[in-house]
């Protein structure tokens, strides 16, 4: 009996290597030589056979095609193919091209049975918590996503793999501000450093910001910075209110101080003397009021619920109903999935 089952399994051995192994010969046959898909890298690696490289794309499910160059035994793997990337796929002298579905997925040895998503990498493994031989780890960010801000362009070495690189560019009638750069985390997300404002908005840490001197009360000002996407400015710090100061009033000017004042997003209207910022709800935390100020406490005064910025950056406590200026501010958006920043932020992530 024992022997039996001895030459079962040999004869299972057998029928499994010469299965593989014919069906490896059907996988190198169908290497394409002298041909490149160019762009399209989820990652790429170096010294690697090319059989190891194909084993890279094997275990992603993400991975549809590698290219390979021979001299350097250099791998790239890629999210597309020849026919769903035809303009990327060139003649270039030492390069090799394969698909994934020409190699048995039995080279991916127990990750041929793993169910990881698309994102992630198959890892064997001899422990794991749920008992299975592999481990899913993430591979990659995925696609950034674009819009009608921003554009997608390819600069040599771009990738969406972990510890990757991709750029964008802002596009047309969109000031840009960064390098373009957008770097992927071992998380999945994608980090970067670009903002992109509208003709005529200014840029201050990752934030647009735009001075209209349409004069509105308050209310009909909040309106029209919802428009644009926007809200009234809401002024967090000193070094803020300072380059508002130096940027956005520095043209304005008039005889009389109170006549072109400009409105911020600050009130007491729900309590009083007690100052939140209209969109975000939040406190107001730093003040610079200018001397006197706040007084809406005269029982000979308007109510002043309201607070706008005299041409110097102070600030003035007023009736909600005035007619002023405005400024609208807009976090730009985060069209890429990244972390969390804060407002404050202005650093470069990544390499």
């Amino acid at each position: 009996m024992q022997t039996l089952f001895v030459w079962v399994l040999f004869l299972l051995i057998h029928i499994v290597i010469s299965e593989t192994g014919s069906m490896l010969k059907q996988g190198y046959s169908r290497i394409i030589y002298g041909h490149r898909l160019d762009g399209k890298t989820i990652s790429s690696f170096a010294p690697i056979s090319f059989l190891d490289c194909v084993e890279e794309c094997l275990v992603r499910n993400r991975c549809q095609s590698v290219s390979y160059f021979k001299g350097a035994n250099y791998c790239e793997i890629k999210y597309k193919d020849k026919l769903t990337a035809a303009s990327s796929y060139q003649e270039l002298a030492g390069w090799v091209y394969s698909e994934k579905g020409h190699w048995p997925q039995e080279l991916a040895g127990p990750c041929s049975q793993s169910n990881c998503s698309l994102n992630e990498k198959c890892q064997f493994t001899k422990y794991s918590n749920n008992g299975d031989p592999f481990n899913c780890v993430v591979s990659d960010c995925g696609l950034p996503v674009v819009n009608e801000r921003i554009e997608s362009y390819t600069k040599e070495g771009d990738a969406i793999g972990i510890n990757r690189a991709m750029h964008v560019k802002c596009s047309k009638q969109h000031v840009q501000l960064g390098s373009g750069k957008l770097v992927c985390l071992s998380n999945g997300s994608w980090v970067y450093d670009i903002t992109c404002c509208d003709e005529g908005w200014k840029e201050y840490r990752n934030h647009c910001y735009f001075r209209n001197n349409t004069k509105l009360n308050q209310i009909d000002a909040t309106n029209a910075c919802r428009l644009l996407g926007a809200y009234l400015v809401e002024i967090d710090d000193a070094e803020e209110n300072i380059w508002i100061n130096k940027t956005l009033l520095k043209d304005v000017s008039c005889r009389y101080l109170y006549s072109c004042t400009t409105w911020t997003g600050a009130n007491d209207t729900q309590t009083e003397g007690e100052f939140v910022w209209g969109n975000s709800g939040a406190k107001v935390n730093y003040t610079n009021w200018s001397p006197g100020n706040p007084h809406d406490d005269s029982p000979y005064t308007l109510i002043k619920d309201c607070v706008d910025l005299f041409y110097n950056g102070t600030w003035n406590d007023r009736s909600c109903h005035y007619q002023a200026a405005f400024i609208c501010e807009r976090q730009h958006k985060r069209y890429f999935n990244p972390l969390p920043r804060e407002k404050r932020d202005n650093s470069i992530i990544g390499p």
